[in-house]
């Protein structure tokens, strides 16, 4: 047998750096697990099956939708009702990483990091004024604003509507690297200080930032440690994860610059900052440690920064392509809901228009008293009305000029519009909800239920052994004596004192 020589580090510098087209110049930098996980996803066997099972889902949810959804849109002119490119969600796209924070936080450094090489312009001073969506291409090249939201085949056509002074600030960079087989991110412009920054934006930053939020799969804060004050526009930026806190993450970065004791004041005044700005009972994950292509400033706390990268690697390449599929699932069902709903609230206001005359006098009084329509809505159809939406939504609906509710059917009628053999619309809605789309979803499996008498028995070791507690007593007996200390510490500890 013959026996290989060891490698030298030499060598496997430059074999990582020719398999994954990288430019480490030390072998310290693999330390932080970058480099393996982008090799593991090269050859890991499962990568086409979990391609094959996105498309799939991607495909039978689209299906669903034009099968089940869209004609009752259609009938009750959802659309107008909530205007927005839904059909975005239908499409096979990557997972979106947003990165948000003050300007020089580290943003645009941490991008790089993730990609292995500097994509991006990066510096001291405020670098980034534009939002950057990053994504795969084979070989590097830009894109801009206005073709990011003019293809159809991408998630970025809803960011037309805020004008093309925003367009100027949108920009789109495609680069080749396998980090982005799986994933898109977006660096954005780092939130201003003073007041007079703020209004000197030419488009509405929050409305922008809500946006990228809501479409978003996981989103990063970054905060700098000798930046930690909150100005009016990053408290403006927290309110917009209202009912997204969960794909919230805070990364403290250029956590190497700080000594032991003083990363420990840093940290517990960066919480005590968020607890002003965040409505959750829970805090979000904080990812301590330095995020660049560098080695760390003095040797302190590099195990730690060590994991803590190595964790946000694992929730980067694992975590959110894995809940990508679930989160677009659960789009779909919240719409149907959202299309439910405002079905049986237009066609019950349809059932009570007049035939003839007082028609617009009948919507008017209906309209001032829309919490009597959610009530019998509620009661008859068993529909939750915390899910339903605000009442003035439905007052500049009947106001569009677009709308017109003699075209939108009684909800009797719409049931008897049916082909024969097949279900109603809104039954059809209802199954879609309660049984089709709950398939789509990660199982969860749960164990069968042991005969609990038996399970005792199996412990006291014969099936014919009468009732008896003493298999417990002997369980608690068995834990407390783990607990205690050995007798010789016990000893020493009496001697001590």
């Amino acid at each position: 047998m013959a026996i290989r020589a060891p490698v030298g580090r030499l060598e496997l510098l430059s074999w990582v750096n020719a398999a994954q087209d990288t430019d480490y110049h030390r072998i310290e930098h693999l330390r932080d697990g970058v480099a393996y996980c982008q090799i593991f996803d090269a050859v890991h066997p499962r990568k086409a099956a979990w391609q094959e099972q996105f498309n799939t889902t991607c495909s039978e949810i689209k299906r669903i939708y034009e099968d089940s959804i869209e004609p009752v849109e259609k009938r009750y002119q959802y659309e107008l009702f909530k205007p927005t490119y839904f059909s975005d969600t239908l499409k096979p796209n990557k997972p979106l990483v947003l990165f948000l924070g003050p300007f020089s936080a580290g943003k645009s450094t941490f991008i790089n990091y993730l990609l292995g090489h500097d994509c991006l312009w990066t510096g001291p001073q405020p670098t980034t004024d534009k939002f950057t969506i990053i994504m795969h291409g084979t070989e590097e090249s830009k894109i801009s604003g206005r073709i990011l939201t003019s293809n159809p085949e991408l998630p970025f056509r809803g960011l037309a509507e805020f004008g093309n002074q925003f367009l100027e600030t949108l920009e789109g960079i495609q680069v080749p690297a396998d980090f982005l087989k799986n994933i898109s991110l977006i660096d954005t412009p780092g939130v201003l200080e003073s007041a007079r920054e703020v209004h000197s934006r030419a488009y509405d930053y929050m409305k922008v930032t809500r946006w990228f939020i809501e479409r978003a799969d996981l989103v990063f804060v970054l905060f700098d440690p000798s930046k930690l004050d909150a100005g009016m526009e990053l408290r403006s930026m927290f309110q917009q994860f209202k009912g997204h806190e969960s794909k919230l993450r805070m990364v403290l970065n250029k956590a190497d610059q700080c000594a032991p004791q003083e990363l420990m004041r840093v940290y517990g005044s960066l919480f005590w900052n968020l607890s002003t700005l965040i409505s959750t009972t829970e805090p979000p994950r904080v990812y301590v440690s330095s995020f660049w292509n560098k080695p760390y400033r003095g040797d302190h706390n590099k195990e730690l920064f060590d994991e803590e990268k190595a964790d946000l690697m694992y929730d980067l390449l694992e975590v959110v392509p894995l809940q990508c599929l679930d989160k677009r699932v659960t789009a779909v069902m919240q719409r149907a809901l959202d299309v439910q709903i405002h079905a049986h609230i237009v066609g019950t206001m349809k059932e009570k228009m007049p035939s003839l005359i007082g028609k617009a006098k009948a919507k008017k009084e209906m309209l001032q008293n829309m919490s009597k329509i959610y009530d019998e809505v509620s009661a008859k159809y068993k529909l939750t009305s915390a899910d339903f939406p605000k009442q003035e939504q439905y007052q500049a609906f009947f106001d569009h000029s677009q709308v017109h509710m003699s075209e939108m059917p009684k909800l009797s009628d719409f049931e008897k519009e049916t082909k024969k053999g097949s279900e109603n619309g809104l039954k059809k809605l209802e199954r879609v909800i309660r049984f089709d789309l709950p398939k789509l979803l990660h199982p969860i499996t749960q164990a069968a239920a042991i005969d609990p008498r038996k399970a005792r028995k199996e412990k006291q070791g014969s099936s014919t052994a009468p009732p008896d507690k003493s298999v417990y007593l002997n369980q608690v007996a068995a834990q407390h004596a783990k607990q205690q200390p050995p007798a010789s510490l016990e000893g020493q500890t009496t001697t001590d004192a």
